[in-house]
């Protein structure tokens, strides 16, 4: 993009305040790596270790009337798995501004045995702020946010995710990467109200490219199949509330598919009542 573009201007806050973070951190190692076409290498600013540039886009996989060169999440994700030595990884959007203190808070996250970490961000209004005006973008509190856009995953999960075909910067990738974790970590733990990652902007859902979104569609329902063999309901968004409370939630929440989750909790009731009738009918069979 121009560096007169939106698009621009938040980028270079967003890899200042990451620049930032590293320099704050006193918990953790931190090496920052970056995903690029061959044609945005030039652009990679110091500090940062440009990976492999990928090879493909979503233009590769299918035509649109439009074509656009999203990158495909499992390709940005494996070039940090060649990459790294690290135990962990952290991909986040191109918009998503991080505290100074957020590599510290993410490593105290991790002490206690999680292996993904899901992070809200926060949202403030956004008035043309730049770079030079990052700490006051981040004294901000500003409104919570539905959306999942920071996955923090043991290195180890990465080979498992199934994301075939998923682009960035359409609908459904975050989904997409949120229930691939809860399918295949251990621990993975969602956190709602912290402030560690700010967002300019105050939009909950913004506009989309239909043809762009029912591609995505198609991948995340596609991907869904095989990951819902491994999705309990109580690891879920909210799945430690009461019923009416997470059901609640579940439907107001658009980055959550309550019809899924409604098949879940009856699987979980049926296999609870099966479960019952059992020791039931084994008792009386040894009176």
């Amino acid at each position: 993009v121009t560096e007169s573009s939106d698009a621009w201007r938040i980028q270079q806050i967003t890899l200042r305040s990451l620049a930032d973070a590293v320099g704050f951190t006193r918990k953790a190692e931190v090496r920052l790596l970056t995903a690029q076409f061959e044609e945005d290498r030039s652009i990679v600013p110091e500090g940062f270790t440009a990976t492999e540039n990928l090879e493909r886009s979503v233009a590769d996989l299918q035509s649109f009337s439009r074509p656009r060169k999203f990158p495909l999440i499992a390709d940005v994700l494996q070039r940090a798995d060649q990459e790294c030595y690290a135990e962990f990884v952290i991909y986040t959007n191109m918009d998503i501004i991080v505290q100074p203190y957020f590599y510290d808070a993410v490593a105290a996250l991790l002490k206690d045995g999680a292996d993904a970490l899901i992070i809200n961000r926060r949202r403030i209004r956004d008035i043309g702020q730049v770079a030079t005006d990052l700490p006051l973008i981040l004294a901000d509190v500003g409104w919570s946010h539905p959306g999942f856009d920071c996955f923090v995953m043991h290195r180890s999960l990465i080979p498992k995710l199934r994301l075939d075909g998923l682009c960035i910067g359409v609908p459904f990738v975050e989904a997409g990467l949120m229930y691939n974790l809860m399918a295949y970590s251990k621990d993975c733990r969602i956190f709602e109200h912290l402030h560690l990652t700010t967002h300019l902007g105050l939009d909950v859902m913004p506009e989309r490219d239909t043809e762009y979104h029912r591609y995505n569609q198609q991948c995340f329902n596609a991907l869904l199949a095989d990951v819902k063999p491994m999705l309990v309901g109580k690891n879920l968004p909210y799945g430690q509330l009461g019923l009416l409370e997470r059901t609640l939630k579940r439907g107001l929440n658009p980055a959550v598919f309550t019809g899924l989750h409604l098949e879940l909790e009856g699987k979980t009731f049926l296999q609870r009542l099966r479960a019952r009738w059992n020791e039931l009918r084994f008792r009386l069979l040894h009176r």
